[in-house]
């Protein structure tokens, strides 16, 4: 058997010994949300109708609808649920691996480290919820792998599975827009040269469909995107901050619509009527007339929340322009959670309670704001310097590698905190297998004091590896 076969069937081993032991201790796949979601439609929907409702879905992207449709289908019950949450933890265990194994790891380093990190609170309370949280996390390590291991290698397969990943994160995740996507696209050109007429083709796939969504919108809904919401989104950082007075007195004006009377951010529709005297057409497809799902949680994709969110923007913007403070104190308030403990969320509480005494040390060490701040500037400038380090050593693929973990590390920053406030601690654990790259790219970790075994630089065919030491398919 191979040494890197080897290595991965330890670490599977361990992975599970480790969950076996968080399941005895207390620890389970948090599904209460399920009948709830703000994203979700109707389950039953979802169930039985899984197709037509996507194609009436505006207020997110497809994906993880399409997914719980999926799940359901199997009519395995819940556990199904759990069963997917845990393989994902395996899965982004084993594409850590490799991404370590890339960076010149040797496989006992590896599996000492994932033995720690699959067993951090993050990890596991992420991992044990059901939400678009930990895929999205997942997508972000594939694609590293995937666009690293295409630059060296050339293969096909390898391309594909970065395009299908960066696809996967646009049709999962409203804040990866298509203006996300088209750069991301553009670094496999860079990653390696030629590429084939062929290959050339398949690189304008991730656009045309996600671009299709888009389009898809833009015909029956009038928006271009993939989520109605950003309206709704912007009012809790503007319309929904200003005194009551004030806020009435804008209306009066014609300065903002009635709409922003409504305190309460995604609100029932019932509300917005009674703030405004409207009254909002129920059509009769279920997906988009029914007002409550049957769990008696409101549609958030009701079609009245076109117009709702259509107006909350155009409010939002008018509050930016002419009362920014309002605005920049919600922005400071956005970044400042964004570098809080990304622990902290209602839905970790059950969790939470069983890996207490491990997160209370995390929540005030190294996840606390302070320090958080400085291991997210530490490995910007990690990244940037391995980027250009690669450039120097002409080795295009591992410079692509930190040039797309540098800008979406940029875009999720800034998209996420400028029109988000919220969830944004959530934002910053998305990019963990970004920042995570700079740590697997530190010299003098990997087990090796061979200069090829740093970012940026090539294997010398006629140097002599370690038999440990060869991971790299």
């Amino acid at each position: 058997m191979k040494p890197s076969s080897r290595a991965r069937l330890i670490l599977l081993g361990i992975f599970l010994a480790e969950r076996a032991v968080l399941h005895a201790a207390g620890i389970r796949c948090q599904l209460d949300g399920l009948s709830w979601y703000w994203q979700l439609l109707d389950l039953q929907l979802l169930k039985h109708h899984l197709l037509s409702s996507l194609v009436s879905l505006h207020a997110q992207p497809p994906l993880f609808n399409l997914l719980t449709g999926l799940l359901l289908k199997t009519g395995a019950g819940m556990w199904i649920f759990s069963l997917f949450c845990t393989l994902e933890g395996l899965l982004m265990c084993l594409l850590i691996f490799e991404i370590l194994s890339e960076c010149g790891w040797v496989p006992k380093h590896s599996i000492l480290l994932l033995s720690l990190l699959t067993i951090l609170p993050a990890w596991v309370l992420y991992e044990q919820w059901y939400f678009y949280d930990f895929p999205t996390a997942l997508l972000l390590a594939a694609s590293v792998l995937f666009l690293l291991r295409w630059g060296r290698s050339g293969k096909t397969h390898h391309l594909l599975l970065y395009l299908g990943s960066i696809t996967g994160l646009a049709g999962i995740r409203s804040i990866f827009h298509i203006i996300w996507l088209i750069p991301a696209v553009a670094l496999a050109f860079f990653a390696r040269k030629p590429v084939s007429r062929r290959l050339r083709a398949a690189l304008a796939i991730p656009v045309l469909l996600v671009g299709g969504w888009y389009l898809k919108n833009e015909l029956r809904f009038g928006f271009f995107g993939s989520s109605s919401w950003m309206g709704l989104s912007l009012a809790k950082m503007t319309t929904m901050r200003l005194p009551p007075e004030d806020a009435r007195r804008l209306v009066a004006a014609g300065r903002i619509s009635p709409f922003s009377l409504v305190r309460k951010p995604f609100a029932p529709i019932g509300d917005y009527e009674s703030a405004t005297g409207l009254k909002f057409a129920d059509p009769p497809n279920p997906v988009l007339g029914t007002r409550e799902k049957g769990d008696g949680q409101p549609n958030f994709n009701h079609l009245a929340y076109l117009e709702i969110s259509s107006l909350c923007r155009k409010d939002a913007f008018e509050v930016i322009r002419n009362r920014p403070g309002i605005y920049l104190e919600a922005l400071r308030i956005s970044v400042h959670r964004f570098f809080g403990p990304v622990s902290a969320y209602p839905a970790f509480r059950e969790n939470l309670s069983v890996l207490a005494p491990i997160a209370k040390l995390e929540i005030f060490g190294w996840d606390s704001s302070p320090f958080s701040i400085l291991i997210f500037a530490a490995c910007i400038i990690k990244l940037f310097l391995s980027g250009f380090q690669a450039l120097m050593r002409r080795d295009p693929a591992m410079a692509a590698v930190c040039a797309f973990a540098l800008f979406t590390i940029f875009w999720v920053f800034m998209t996420g905190n400028m029109l988000e406030i919220g969830e944004n601690e959530r934002f910053r654990f998305l990019l963990f297998p970004l920042l995570f790259l700079a740590f697997a790219a530190l010299p003098g970790l990997s087990g090796r004091t061979r200069k090829s075994s740093l970012p940026g630089t090539q294997e010398n065919p006629g140097s002599s590896v370690p038999p440990e030491a060869e991971e790299c398919e």
